[in-house]
């Protein structure tokens, strides 16, 4: 399955508007293409590519980090914060500052874009952009078509987060099997190597963890696809399994 290559810039931080600037995460950042008309990739579940003056929202491909913010509420925000850390600093980015009352806006920065550029083949719900991400300026032109090998997704900002074990991996279809191995396999060294988050992981084979209201996995390292999950969506303290008849407790174990 070829990529579509998108030069241009990753920012962090709206200098005219601060406070209202991007909320950059360990798998989510904003892009600023330098052709915007060339972002008109396959669009996975039929949204167009949320578009606009900022830029457009990278999801990177293959990862799941911990959530800084979803829903009002967290998840264990060591891992969360190590792995945002650790991408931003992948591309390029230098003493960065969180506002204290906005812990996810970048109050200050070295330089709030840099460059970079995106491989991506397509557009997710939210019109994101999913893409594997590389800091600095590639060798190919704008919106070439590029078959992605083993070494070549190395090189991205996705894989060295999974291969540091900050991040749990997320496959799906669109995914090439190769790179979908080749990725897992780096993912379960870290693994084994009990690697950033995989020394706290729970909820997967290796164990249950057991969940009776919003703080405990707020504090808990899981698999972020299943925090989302729990979050409350009609109780605001209680998980929505908690809210039907009988239920007592999660006794969550990812098979």
């Amino acid at each position: 399955m070829p990529y579509t290559l998108l030069r241009g810039q990753f920012a962090i931080r709206y200098d005219d508007l601060p406070r209202q600037g991007p909320e950059p995460d360990g798998n989510t950042v904003k892009f600023m293409p330098d052709t915007p008309g060339l972002v008109e990739l396959p669009r996975r579940s039929g949204s167009p590519p949320a578009l606009n003056a900022r830029g457009i929202s990278v999801r990177l491909e293959a990862i799941d980090a911990l959530e800084t913010h979803f829903e009002e509420t967290h998840q264990e925000l060591s891992g969360a914060n190590a792995a945002r850390g650790r991408l931003l600093d992948g591309l390029g980015f230098t003493n960065i500052k969180y506002y204290d009352d906005l812990p996810n806006k970048v109050e200050s920065v070295d330089r709030s874009r840099l460059p970079g550029y995106v491989l991506s083949n397509g557009i997710d719900a939210n019109g994101r952009m999913i893409g594997f991400v590389y800091s600095g300026m590639p060798s190919a032109a704008d919106r070439a078509s590029m078959f992605l090998d083993n070494a070549g997704v190395d090189g991205s900002e996705n894989a060295k987060l999974l291969a540091s074990g900050l991040v749990y991996p997320a496959f799906y279809a669109t995914l090439p099997a190769s790179l979908r191995e080749h990725l897992a396999e780096s993912s379960r060294r870290a693994r084994a190597a009990n690697a950033g988050i995989w020394a706290r992981s729970t909820a997967d084979p290796n164990g249950k963890a057991t969940i009776v209201d919003l703080a405990a996995p707020e504090e808990l390292v899981i698999w972020p696809k299943l925090f989302r999950r729990i979050v409350p969506r009609r109780c605001p303290h209680v998980p929505p399994a908690l809210n039907s008849p009988g239920a007592q407790l999660f006794d969550l174990a990812a098979s």
